[in-house]
């Protein structure tokens, strides 16, 4: 197989053409994106998410709330259907991404009480395979916190439980 030349004829490594100064000024540019842009717009998300998640779904007054007044949602054992149950306007696709965000930023203990809290939401809704990728993450919480590795495995046990409940619930032929 042949290998094509890069941009402008070079030998299709990137940066291979730029000097030390131009890579150091790319370094540093990126740094001083990431320190003074990146990282405070994750922030303030977080701290948005956390906002609005906090007044809608945290707390006792509103768990009993959800637990006595929660909409059944329309399930399907179409794939295609429950692939797009939770949509981006879902509440649990905002609890997803707040977990996600905190995860990304090393908040283990915010991104571990999120996944909780969306963990029981997907088992009550029977919604195996995004139960078992909460329980991963869940497990990943446990390890990067220094939590028990015992946890963390009880964590994977559950998500394997729950992917193997997805794939009893498909009709698969080879």
């Amino acid at each position: 197989a042949a290998t094509q030349p890069g941009v402008g004829g070079g030998s299709g490594t990137h940066g291979a053409l730029l000097s030390s100064a131009d890579r150091d000024s790319i370094a540093h540019m990126t740094r001083e994106f990431a320190h003074r842009r990146l990282v405070p717009h994750l922030e303030e998300r977080i701290r948005t998410l956390n906002h609005h998640i906090s007044s809608t779904r945290k707390g006792l007054r509103n768990q009993f709330k959800n637990y006595w007044f929660r909409k059944e949602k329309e399930y399907s054992t179409d794939v295609s259907n429950s692939e797009h149950q939770y949509g981006p306007s879902s509440i649990e696709f905002q609890i997803r991404l707040l977990g996600d965000l905190a995860f990304m930023m090393q908040d283990y203990d915010l991104a571990a009480s999120t996944f909780k809290l969306l963990s029981n939401d997907f088992k009550s809704d029977k919604a195996w395979r995004h139960y078992g990728g909460v329980m991963e993450m869940s497990a990943l919480c446990t390890v990067m916190s220094n939590g028990s590795y015992k946890d963390a495995e009880v964590c994977l046990d559950t998500a394997f439980s729950a992917y193997q409940r997805e794939d009893a619930k498909r009709d698969w032929k080879l």
